[in-house]
């Protein structure tokens, strides 16, 4: 198996910035780049690996942006899900965080299209506690 020592924060997928803890994993890169290679065989939609979210995070400038894209990765949500986003979207206190994403999906509700006063959400558990801490940050920064 053809790996190698891979430089990563602790317990965390976004951690670009880092947090000064550092720890060492084993990333088989070979089998990795396969199965996107697999993936993309498939016409399957492309997708990143995490050591290149996290490049990918570092070179990005500003803070609003970092955590544009740190909540996409974090939350597979859609863009239009994540541009919608408020303060009172994220529930970060008590030891499940989740955010509320209104969504244009309507599986639970029943045929026909959504009234206009009526939206439709879908939770979605926050389970990286950097990214919540970021978030927290963040949010504290704005007000």
């Amino acid at each position: 198996m053809n790996t190698f020592p891979l430089q990563i924060s602790q317990n965390s997928r976004s951690d670009a910035i880092g947090t000064g803890r550092v720890t060492y994993a084993y990333f088989d890169y070979a089998d990795a780049l396969a199965l996107r290679e697999m993936a993309s065989q498939a016409d399957l939609p492309k997708y990143l690996l995490a050591p290149e979210v996290s490049v990918f995070l570092r070179y990005v400038p500003d803070l609003r942006q970092q955590v544009l894209f740190d909540t996409l990765w974090n939350t597979g949500a859609r863009i239009n899900e994540a541009l919608a986003l408020t303060g009172a979207s994220f529930q970060l206190d008590g030891s499940r965080p989740f955010v509320r994403l209104k969504t244009l999906k309507q599986r639970q509700r029943g045929r026909g299209r959504p009234g206009k006063d009526e939206e439709v959400f879908r939770l979605v558990p926050l389970t990286d506690p950097q990214y919540v801490r970021k978030v927290r940050e963040f949010l504290t920064t704005l007000r």
